[in-house]
C-alpha cells in the first residue's frame, strides 16, 4: 500500500517518502498515516494485518493527512482498558473522531490490485484535503499580508 501511494503522491506532484518509526519527523509538510482495522465479535475494532483476516469479510482502513505544521490529533488510540482474548489477533483501538480519517473497505482476501485500486482512492481524496488545507492556511496568511 505504502508504495502504492507513494507513486500516487509524486504522480500528484508532492515530494513523498516513507518514514520508518525510528525516523525524525520533519518539521513541516503532511504525514499520512493509516491503520488497518476489523471489526470484531464484541463490535470493537482491532488492528489487523493484510491477509490475516482469520474469517472475516472485510477489513476497514483508516487513513488521515496529518499537517506537522500545527497539531492534529491521533489518528487512533489503544484502549488499555479493554481485555483482549489470547486467540484475537492486535490490540483493540479506538478511532479518534476528530482526526478526520477516511474509511475504506476491502476484502480480506485483498488482491495486489485492490490495493493498487484503494491506494489511488486515498491519494486522490488526501490530495484534495492537503490542497484544501494548504489553500485556506495560505488565504490567512494572505489576509494579514501589506498590499
Amino acid at each position: 500500500m505504502s508504495d502504492n501511494l507513494l507513486k500516487d503522491f509524486a504522480k500528484a506532484g508532492y515530494t513523498a517518502k516513507l518514514l520508518r518509526p525510528s525516523d525524525p519527523r520533519p518539521d513541516d509538510g503532511f504525514l499520512i498515516a493509516g491503520v488497518f482495522t476489523q471489526v470484531g465479535v464484541d463490535n470493537r475494532l482491532r488492528r489487523a494485518v493484510v491477509g490475516s483476516g482469520q474469517g472475516a469479510e472485510s477489513l476497514q482502513l483508516y487513513v488521515a493527512a496529518k499537517d506537522l505544521a500545527h497539531f492534529t490529533p491521533p489518528l487512533y488510540q489503544t484502549d488499555d482498558a479493554a481485555s483482549v482474548s489470547g486467540t484475537k489477533t492486535g490490540a483493540v483501538i479506538e478511532i479518534n473522531r476528530t482526526a478526520d480519517a477516511l474509511k475504506f473497505s476491502l476484502e480480506a482476501d485483498v488482491t495486489d490490485k485492490d490495493i493498487k485500486q484503494a491506494a489511488q482512492h486515498i491519494s486522490a481524496e488526501l490530495v484534495k484535503r492537503i490542497n484544501a488545507a494548504v489553500k485556506s492556511e495560505d488565504e490567512q496568511l494572505n489576509r494579514y499580508a501589506k498590499p
